[in-house]
């Protein structure tokens, strides 16, 4: 009996941990544009391409940089564009073993992304692509000091603008439209720790988003934007009962939005492993012919979903039937 009542609670205890990607509404004012870490990918038209032929695509375009540097050896634009192109080739290397020259790669990129910082500091292209090659060079110091100056230039960039916003506030306390301003600023500040795993600081900003849209929802509560905002930020504020309305009331409003529809999917199987609940709702996006992007994601969410509940329903069989043996 111990053990059965042990198995019981593990099983209520399997709380599935997903990563809630906000993908933006379909129609959607671009406020929550949120920079994410550039990773190195292929090009657009290098899809068809064997990895031979792409080594000597790059291997040309390199040397067209590297060309044009010996004539402008200052230009910082020629300069950032060699440093991906190298990123880009040391990203294959890697991806077929070739680790030494994998890592030669990286250790130019380094060096480039830092003649590019010695010129212009707060260039935050540079400073992301520092970090990353950094942290394939082994040298973690180089990739957290840029990191952390990445972080500052943007986050004192947020807080500027809020600060702007809290004095216009000031003046005005009830004006909708510098309340709602106030609180994409603080969500977007919010992610933006978030992504650099400045985790307090952005359950701070989340808390304080989530207040400020509740006043905006408050004043316009037939403003379905609003609430759909309101329901992403108390989402990630772990306030899951308002986070769950206001998600409801978002898809009712505006039940032709794939994107609000997608995120409610995620919500429902990062909040409480609703996985038949999440499947639901991302077919329902999809009916809608969503972009190419979006229809990617949900895609994948639907794989995600299907094979976490063919695990869980798996899970439940064995210890069942181990159960049943005892």
């Amino acid at each position: 009996m111990v053990l059965r009542s042990i198995r019981k609670r593990k099983r209520a205890q399997k709380v599935p941990m997903i990563i809630l990607v906000v993908t933006l509404a379909v129609g959607l004012v671009g406020s929550f544009a949120l920079w994410s870490v550039p990773q190195i990918t292929k090009g657009a038209n290098s899809s068809n391409l064997s990895p031979e032929e792409l080594l000597k695509s790059l291997n040309k375009e390199i040397a067209k940089y590297e060309k044009e540097l010996e004539k402008n050896p200052q230009d910082i634009e020629t300069i950032l564009a060699l440093s991906k192109a190298k990123a880009q080739l040391a990203s294959i290397y890697t991806s077929q073993g070739k680790t030494d020259e994998a890592k030669a790669e990286y250790e130019k990129v380094v060096q480039l992304y830092q003649q590019v910082l010695d010129k212009e500091p707060e260039n935050l292209e540079a400073l992301h692509g520092l970090a990353n090659a950094a942290t394939f060079t082994e040298k973690p110091e180089i990739a957290k000091e840029a990191t952390q100056k990445a972080l500052e230039i943007q986050a004192a960039s947020k807080l500027k603008i809020i600060e702007n916003i809290e004095t216009q506030l000031e003046k005005d306390p009830s004006n909708v439209e510098n309340i709602t301003k106030l609180a994409d600023a603080r969500f977007q500040l919010a992610y933006l720790y978030l992504q650099y795993n400045e985790t307090e600081k952005a359950n701070s900003e989340f808390e304080k988003s989530t207040e400020l849209y509740q006043q905006v929802v408050e004043k316009t509560p037939d403003d379905a934007d609003a609430v759909y905002r309101l329901a992403l930020a108390a989402f990630q504020a772990g306030k899951m009962d308002l986070a769950q309305e206001n998600f409801e009331k978002a898809v009712e409003t505006d039940p032709e939005n794939p994107g609000k529809i997608t995120n409610y999917g995620v919500f429902l199987m990062s909040s409480s492993g609703d996985f038949e609940g999440a499947i639901e709702q991302f077919k329902k996006a999809l009916e809608l012919n969503p972009n190419e992007n979006l229809k990617t994601t949900i895609q994948t969410y639907i794989a995600l979903a299907e094979a976490q509940l063919n695990s869980n329903n798996d899970s439940q069989k064995n210890e069942a039937e181990n159960e049943k043996e005892e």
